[in-house]
């Protein structure tokens, strides 16, 4: 997701497989927002956890074919910080019912789009839900 919505991201991968996390800026006007992408796998647990207390925001990467990930639901509502969730289909593969459990606050917003057929219209909502959650955070 960091490579498809920033101009100029950073990624440590070997052999296709992300070894640390990603990282890009968003740029609007004089405003930069860092993002930075962690992998959902429970290796980088403590480094979600070191990082989560200084964000602003959140937002989740699910696979649109798999139902939604109890730990990370459950690392989202201990953060309390609004998240979005970005669904992304994988070239228009299944796309399966979707459902949090009810003890999790709604994200802001629930989109849609596919990161690996170059379709920016998800990323462009995606983008636009970043900066307003940013301007009302009250974060400079």
């Amino acid at each position: 997701m960091i490579e498809a919505l920033c101009q100029r991201p950073m990624n440590l991968e070997v052999r296709g497989r992300t070894v640390a996390l990603d990282h890009g800026t968003l740029t609007r006007g004089s405003r930069v927002m860092s993002v930075v992408g962690l992998p959902g796998q429970r290796r980088f647990a403590p480094v979600r956890e070191s990082l989560a207390p200084g964000a602003s925001a959140a937002v989740w990467v699910q696979r649109a074919s798999l139902p939604a990930d109890a730990p990370t639901a459950a690392f989202l509502a201990h953060l309390g910080v609004p998240y979005l969730v970005y669904r992304n289909s994988f070239r228009g593969e299944f796309d399966l019912a979707w459902r949090l459990a009810d003890d999790l606050g709604p994200p802001v917003a629930v989109i849609s789009g596919d990161l690996g057929s170059g379709e920016t219209r998800g990323l462009v909502e995606l983008d636009e839900h970043l900066w307003r959650l940013l301007r009302l955070s009250g974060s400079p």
